[in-house]
């Protein structure tokens, strides 16, 4: 199936046992926390705003998977805490913000893009199409 896409990009990463996993992505810049804000609200996305720093990690400390869960995972400079796997536009994706960049996957939970992921990337980019974002 042939898919056209504008800004979504497959990109290739070495796993951890060498292995080359693929994840369907586009990058959208941000430089503030009202835009990073205003991108959610425009993805669907509720994003847990805290007003003062949640209880975090202590380093060099050990948790259990369930302790862990207990530490939002926040984006860095920022009392938000990062997305992680969510719905927008009705399509499954993960979303992550490093630096001044909001990432989204539309093949999350895959190691390889299928017809699937590159139609619902399509879908994704025609909902985004009249936003005036700063693709990267």
């Amino acid at each position: 199936m042939n898919h056209s896409l504008k800004h979504f990009k497959v990109v290739y990463e070495r796993g951890f046992l060498g292995e080359v996993n693929e994840s369907l992505e586009v990058s959208i810049a941000f430089y503030s926390k009202a835009e990073l804000i205003k991108i959610f609200n425009f993805l669907g996305v509720k994003p847990t705003i805290y007003n003062e720093l949640p209880p975090q990690r202590e380093p060099g400390k050990s948790y259990s998977f369930e302790e862990s869960r207990k530490f939002p995972n926040l984006i860095e400079g920022y009392l938000i805490e990062q997305p992680g796997h969510c719905d927008i536009f009705g399509v499954n994706v993960f979303i992550w913000c490093k630096g001044n960049t909001v990432t989204i996957s539309a093949s999350p939970s895959a190691h390889n893009v299928n017809d699937e992921h590159l139609k619902n990337a399509a879908s994704i980019e025609r909902n985004i199409e009249g936003f005036d974002f700063a693709f990267l």
